[in-house]
């Protein structure tokens, strides 16, 4: 996001015989450069939030992250840094459908706030 509340895409360089999507997702757990914050990029997802997994089947992704991408914040804190985790994957993944686990389980409800989210996961996920 910029500092308007945009969703911006950052473009980076995809290390030579890495996954895409895991090396996209990796990179926005560890949040925006130094020079994109200069310029007003930020990231809503806290920073110990962590990838435990990502499982690729024939058929579908499965991408489990740690509890903690849903706490702390309130509603529209979670709801943005949802949008920023969906975008992610789904503009560095194969076209393949695409799950959230937390903790090992899927995902149907994020936060105290109890915002739905509908799988598998699309730009309209967190509609409800």
């Amino acid at each position: 996001k910029n500092d308007t509340g945009i969703f911006k895409k950052v473009k980076r360089e995809v290390p030579q015989g890495q996954s895409k999507l895991k090396f996209a997702l990796n990179q926005l757990m560890n949040g925006p450069s130094q020079y994109e914050k200069s310029v007003g990029v930020y990231s809503e997802i806290p920073k110990n939030v962590k990838i435990l997994g990502i499982v690729e089947s024939s058929n579908k992704i499965i991408i489990d992250v740690s509890g903690n991408i849903q706490t702390g914040g309130g509603a529209d804190s979670i709801y943005s840094r949802m949008k920023q985790f969906i975008k992610t994957a789904l503009a560095n993944s194969p076209k393949k459908p695409i799950y959230l686990y937390i903790d090992g389980k899927q995902a149907e409800v994020l936060g105290g706030e109890g915002i739905m989210i509908s799988q598998p996961l699309s730009e309209n996920s967190l509609d409800g």
